[in-house]
């Protein structure tokens, strides 16, 4: 666990015969071992990650890269940190949130539209996923935007906003507890002096 990595997102994981034998599978819509490159035709070289989608990488003998389980995930928030003293949102609460029926994340329809270079030093290559169609009108910039970004858009604020008001009721709870223990000690305190 690293601090200012953690985020909120559905996992793309991938089971394949290709990848890392540890992998779960966590969806069967994307394949990513058909848009990648295990056997470097087009990729000059990888890190020593190598690739983490498609299964991951097995490591040796099947590969000289590390082993490393699949990874592949859409970000829906950024967490930043588990430290609620910078500002974070612990993994327990994270997880009691989850678990408390007040997140509903509906169905989602994306297409990859894109393969990236992310600015890190080496660069990672990402799959771009975005509504269909992928680009507005650009002979008439005026043109209003689709009638589905407006609903797929709209969804996923939805998701965003269901899931800040579960962290901050939560927050709530949890400060409201806090304030109860506080008073009953206190009181305790006072009945002790009596």
């Amino acid at each position: 666990m690293v601090d200012g990595l953690a985020f909120l997102g559905l996992s793309l994981s991938r089971k394949s015969e290709e990848g890392h034998p540890d992998t779960v599978t966590r969806q069967t819509a994307f394949d990513l071992n058909e848009v990648q490159d295990r056997d470097y035709k087009y990729v000059l070289s990888t890190n020593d990650d190598g690739w983490l989608v498609g299964g991951g990488e097995p490591g040796p003998p099947k590969s000289y890269k590390l082993p490393a389980k699949d990874s592949a995930h859409v970000e829906i928030m950024r967490i930043g940190t588990y430290r609620p003293e910078w500002g974070g949102v612990s993994q327990d609460d994270i997880i009691r949130a989850m678990n408390s029926g007040r997140i509903l994340i509906p169905q989602i329809e994306v297409v990859p539209t894109a393969v990236v270079a992310n600015p890190d030093a080496p660069p990672e290559l990402e799959i771009r996923f975005d509504m269909d169609p992928s680009i507005p009108d650009f002979d008439d910039m005026d043109a209003p935007l689709p009638e589905e970004w407006d609903e797929k858009a709209s969804t996923w604020k939805y998701v965003g906003n269901t899931v800040d008001e579960a962290l901050l009721l939560l927050k709530k709870r949890k400060s409201n507890d806090e304030n109860d223990l506080l008073t009953k000690r206190s009181m305790d305190v006072d009945n002790d002096a009596e």
